[in-house]
This record gives structure tokens, sequence and C-alpha cells, in this order.
């Protein structure tokens, strides 16, 4: 069981925005150079998108680094996905319930809008790759693990 990086930036929400932030700001500096200074003409636009590089990709690190730790430390049950919330826009959200220790435990997804996670419905069997110590910080395994196929 290994995680593929490739779905993680596809189908992780969170670090689907923050790679979708880190690289708009160095597009905008690319593609317009003469913004190079920004809001009162104070701030260089190169220091403005080095500060928010670094604040997004914190935010990347830590949601890669705590999956790679599930990925590490998980367990896999049997889980059904009990709500499947597709809104207009913005993420799809799945609930899934999964039985650990004898408890049944409920846990939420957010994930960037993808064919797989798409074809992902309600009452649908699926792997949860979970943390032992804390079950509700599951993730569904589909939507993470390195396949052999395309």
């Amino acid at each position: 069981m290994t995680l593929s990086v490739r779905k993680f930036i596809a189908h992780d929400y969170p670090a689907s925005l923050a790679l979708l932030f880190i690289l708009s700001f160095w597009l905008i500096g690319v593609l317009f150079p003469d913004n190079r200074r920004l809001l009162t003409q104070e701030i260089p636009f190169a220091a403005f998108a080095v500060m928010w590089t670094g604040v997004w990709s914190i935010l990347l690190s830590w949601r890669l680094l705590r999956l790679l730790r599930l990925f590490r430390i998980g367990r896999v049950a049997m889980a059904r996905i009990t709500v499947g919330f597709v809104p207009r826009r913005g993420p799809f959200t799945y609930n899934f319930a999964f039985d650990h220790e004898g408890h049944r435990v409920r846990a939420t997804m957010h994930v960037f809008r993808m064919r797989l996670a798409a074809s992902l419905k309600r009452g649908q069997t699926v792997h949860a790759l979970y943390d032992p110590t804390q079950p509700t910080r599951a993730v569904i395994l589909e939507l993470f693990e390195h396949s052999s196929s395309p």
C-alpha cells in the first residue's frame, strides 16, 4: 500500500488549493512583470509571492505528511459511503462509516472534483484508511492509493 502523489494532488482539496495558489502567484509574476510593486507601491511582488508561497507550502506539507503518516500506521476497513454531497461548485463532500473495535465510526472527507471522486456514490462500499489512535481521521483509500493501472 503506497501513496500516489499524483492522486494526492488531484483529490485532496486543501492540497490542490495550496498548489493552485502557489503556482498562481508565480505565474502572475512571470506573465505580468510590470507588477513589481504591489498594494501601496512599497511591497515588491516577489516578497509578497515568497511570503504566500511559504504559507501555502506549509499547508501542502502538513497535508502530505499527515497522509504519509496515515499510510504508514493506518489500518484498512471496509466502509460504506453514507452521504455524497456534490455542490455546483467547490469540493465533493463524502461521509463514510466503518466499524472499529465494535463501534461505528463516521468520517468526513472533502475531495477535489475528479473523475474517480465523482464515480463514488452513496451506499457504495469502499476501503477506509484510518488512524487506529483517532479513527475519525480517515480517508477513502481508493482516492490516494498507488495503482498499477493508469
